[in-house]
């Protein structure tokens, strides 16, 4: 027992060793965010309009993203928001606790996203939260491999590799070591590889299931799988003659003014909140958007609210345009 017990804390005390060294090396090719700031706000790179969103585990350092957006394509974005979620130790958050925005500079600031343990991380309710809280969303700008998730989560470009991947990605670390990003070489977030799949399914709209369902499995627990279904524009529009369908358009107001489903209820998803969607009585809620991808994450956070809208408009107004439906101004 003497001898196994020696051997086990002669193990502890490597691998502490070893993420330590780690950690440290890891550092040394990281620029602290502050100074980077400075030297941006001395010297500024070519601005273009809109706000680029960075996910990092620590906030501290310029995230990788970011690097190889000023190297690479040379410019930054007129607002730049450094986004991270955190996982408290505690099974909930208050929704009031929820987000921490911090103001760095004129082109920079810091968001802070904290969900309870037991909690699924969602950031496109998060980033709503956020925007009532003073940050406004500005056009969609993609900047980065994840910028197709833009539209899931509101008029900001997402830039990233977001996070830690998860499945095989992630195997290419030792299981033995912690996350080098995390300060200290501490555990990994629990909740990032959870914000990361559910982005990647809102970005690749559930490939892996069959056509006619989205969705994701989106927590660690055993829950029963989310899924949206796909709806024909002609389904649709005869379901809204018929009177068992209620569309919901979740694009913003400023899209709607353009050109509008003939007969459907706005609840943009940038302020997404289920309460505003009116009461279907008898209907079926049905979302839709332009393209399809918005309606998908509205139908995931009404499901994770407890309402049964499961139900979506494949292919957003675009679809329905192309079947020959009606549309309108404002």
């Amino acid at each position: 027992p003497v001898l196994f017990g020696v051997a086990i804390v002669l193990i502890m005390l490597t691998w502490r060793r070893g993420t330590q060294l780690l950690a440290q090396k890891t550092r040394k090719l990281e620029i602290p965010l502050e100074t980077l700031v400075k030297s941006l706000e001395r010297k500024p790179p070519h601005l273009v309009q809109g706000t680029a969103v960075f996910l990092t585990s620590d906030p501290a350092f310029a995230p990788t993203a970011l690097m190889h957006n000023l190297k690479h394509n040379k410019v930054l974005h007129e607002h730049n928001v450094i986004l991270t979620v955190v996982s408290a130790d505690t099974p909930r958050v208050p929704e009031e606790d929820r987000v921490a925005i911090t103001q760095i500079s004129p082109h920079f600031s810091t968001v802070t996203m904290t969900f309870g343990f037991m909690e699924q991380p969602n950031v496109p309710k998060a980033l709503a939260i956020a925007r009532k809280l003073g940050w406004t969303f500005d056009i969609v700008l993609p900047v980065a491999p994840l910028a197709e998730t833009i539209a899931a989560i509101g008029n900001a470009g997402l830039a990233g590799p977001a996070l830690h991947p998860p499945g095989a990605q992630r195997k290419r670390r030792h299981r033995l070591l912690p996350d080098p990003d995390r300060p200290g070489g501490g555990d990994r977030n629990p909740g990032d590889g959870v914000v990361f799949d559910r982005l990647t399914a809102e970005r690749d709209g559930g490939s892996s299931l069959p056509s006619n369902v989205r969705g994701r499995h989106m927590g660690w627990f055993s829950r029963k799988q989310p899924v949206v279904h796909d709806l024909k524009p002609e389904d649709v529009a005869r379901g809204i003659a018929e009177g068992r369908i209620l569309l919901v358009d979740v694009r913003e107001p400023n899209e709607v003014a353009a050109e509008a489903y003939p007969d459907a209820a706005v609840v943009p998803l940038s302020t997404f909140d289920v309460a505003q969607i009116p009461d279907p009585g008898f209907k079926q809620v049905v979302f839709a958007c332009r393209s399809g991808r918005r309606s998908v994450t509205a139908s995931l956070a009404a499901q994770e609210a407890g309402l049964p809208h499961d139900s979506h408009l494949e292919g957003g107004i675009i679809a329905w345009k192309e079947a020959g439906l009606p549309t309108k101004t404002g």
